[in-house]
């Protein structure tokens, strides 16, 4: 058995725990008695996120966040006394660009493990390669019920839009008191997976879905959408996309 699938099961939880920011203490080595100790072996992550492009804001939060975590399990001596490193990964929140970054860090295979990909439809496209190669790939925010399945390497750490949606649509109709919602969303993978969460939640807490609309990441006019939407007297309209497009149909 290789030295990286050794680690699965050590990098899975330790870097689960220092995604969700929490205080990892770092693994001692064995006892100074023990002559048998191996020596310290550096802890190499791979961080696969959208560094650069349109959504870039999304992969700097995350190496921001990694980059505490990696200082903090340093501080306290690293994992089993080696020392924690990162190699960046740009995906763009591309699938096409996601699966070269994943072939990149199946090829290093000092890379133990990789955190990320940010976005559904990147971790799903990289999530085969890294099932293959017998490399652990933790997503901390990817959101479709379909990378489950994928395989005993893959993971996640945040809801699924399934239960994302459900718990919105219930706040909407239950909390809110809103009855007839409409609906606008990107035709992303992200976009349409929580509009439809979303629409079936609302149908099942009583509420009725009274427009649907999409639209592309990067357009700019939503007129024609919204003018539609607003024809149908929602009481409040549900939003299920990105920053780009969203603030500008907000305003």
């Amino acid at each position: 058995m290789t030295i990286r699938k050794k680690l699965v099961l050590a990098s899975t939880i330790l870097l689960a725990l220092a995604l969700a920011l929490f205080a990892v203490a770092g693994c001692g080595g064995s006892s100074s008695g023990d002559a048998s100790a191996a020596p310290s072996t550096p802890f190499k992550v791979g961080l696969a996120a959208p560094f650069t492009g349109d959504v870039a804001t999304y992969g700097a939060s995350h190496k921001a966040g990694a980059e505490i975590a990696m200082d903090e399990l340093n501080a306290a001596g690293g994992v089993n006394g080696g020392q924690v490193s990162l190699e960046l990964g740009d995906d763009l929140g591309d699938p096409q660009q996601a699966v070269l970054v994943a072939q990149k860090f199946i090829d290093d295979t000092s890379i133990v493990v990789v955190d990320g990909h940010m976005f559904s439809g990147a971790a799903i496209a990289a999530g085969a390669k890294y099932e293959s190669a017998g490399l652990t790939m933790i997503t901390p925010s990817a959101t479709n019920p379909d990378i489950t399945p994928l395989g005993a390497f893959i993971w996640r750490i945040c809801m699924t839009d399934a239960f994302q949606g459900e718990g919105l649509a219930k706040y909407s109709v239950s909390t809110l008191g809103k009855q007839k919602i409409a609906i606008m969303y990107d035709s992303s993978d992200y976009g349409r997976g929580l509009a439809d969460a979303f629409e079936s939640g609302v149908t099942g807490s009583g509420g009725t879905v009274v427009g649907k609309q999409q639209y592309a990441g990067g357009d700019t006019d939503f007129k024609s959408q919204l003018t539609k939407l607003k024809a149908a007297g929602p009481d409040l309209l549900f939003l299920s996309g990105y920053y780009p497009e969203g603030w500008k149909i907000a305003k």
